[in-house]
């Protein structure tokens, strides 16, 4: 089944609650019994909150790093009944729902869509990737900043949620190129043993937003032809690490490999920086002088900062 259409998620609409789980008809609900529920969500602009912070209300006008955010509704069995799309307004995003009375979960996964095709099975999954491109046959992932939300909740009453916090679940790289980057160099492509798709839900995998092994390397590969002859560059990757999860998150370590490509997309240096440590809402920084011999491979340690605030605290490691 596709993701059902915003149009049809209005103020008011009724979600089918009492199908069995072979997706037999329901029988009608009555409208009388069911109650107003709204949530108001924020903590996504470009301030970068803590992991474990609440947001406060904001009128911050900061560019927000998503554009949309996917709901999903969840019954006392954290099954999925339904799924709600969203778009970002500013810092915050609003979502109304009819519900009878009974015991739920809402899930919120904001991120930038642009480059993303999402599947809903009802009772089943609902799943989201994000689409490669490919440079050189090379499969590139843009993987935009996710956050996301967890809440459990009653229904008895009309209700009002606010000021509910959004979390991020991505890490980020930065490489600190210190030296000066060749005339001759293009691309670079940044790859770690992570993910490029996330879960809402699944039935087999409940609490998991990454599946929990993978073995694959995810590329993202950046031009960086208009910083040829500079020095003290920093390029960024995000990363959506595996095995990560709604209700906890966890440090990750991964390889990083770096490749450095001209305009036709010969490899002209490559470098492999062993057991990076990888934690949601946090910049790793790899910092170094990649290029000081350019035909020499160099496997020494890189020096990492941690950044758990996006602001502050980097993990830097020299290379």
């Amino acid at each position: 089944m596709k993701i059902i259409p915003a149009l049809l998620t209005v103020v008011g609409m009724s979600l089918v609650l009492s199908c069995s789980k072979n997706n037999e008809e329901p029988n009608p609900i009555d409208n009388s019994k069911l109650h107003e529920l709204k949530f108001t969500v924020s903590g996504f602009n470009e301030s970068h909150i803590p992991m474990d912070s609440k947001a406060a209300t904001s009128n911050s006008t900061a560019a927000s790093p998503i554009n949309n955010i996917l709901y999903v509704l969840l019954d006392k069995d954290l099954l999925p009944i339904d799924t709600l799309m969203r778009p970002v307004k500013g810092s915050a995003s609003s979502l109304s729902l009819k519900l009878p009375n009974g015991d739920y979960t809402l899930r919120a996964v904001g991120y930038d869509n642009s480059n993303t095709h999402s599947l809903y099975t009802k009772y089943q999954l609902v799943f989201t990737r994000f689409i490669e491109k490919e440079i050189f046959k090379i499969k590139d992932y843009d993987i935009s900043d996710v956050f996301i939300l967890n809440k459990s909740f009653k229904v008895s009453k009309d209700s009002t949620y606010s000021k509910l916090a959004l979390k991020r679940i991505t890490s980020k790289i930065e490489l600190n190129i210190l030296d000066k980057i060749p005339t001759e160099a293009s691309y670079i492509e940044i790859a770690t043993i992570s993910s490029s798709t996330f879960y809402n839900i699944s039935k087999d995998l409940k609490d998991n937003i990454t599946f929990p092994i993978n073995t694959n390397l995810v590329s993202n590969v950046i031009d960086i032809s208009s910083l040829r002859s500079l020095s003290n560059q920093i390029i960024s990757s995000n990363i959506l690490t595996i095995d990560q999860r709604f209700t906890s998150q966890f440090e990750r370590t991964s390889p990083v490999k770096i490749n450095v490509l001209d305009s036709s997309g010969k490899v002209i240096l490559s470098k492999e920086i062993l057991n990076v440590r990888l934690i949601p809402n946090t910049i790793t920084r790899l910092s170094g002088k990649l290029f000081e011999d350019i035909n020499k491979d160099k496997n020494e340690s890189f020096a990492v900062t941690i950044d758990q605030n996006f602001n502050s605290n980097v993990i830097t490691q020299t290379f």
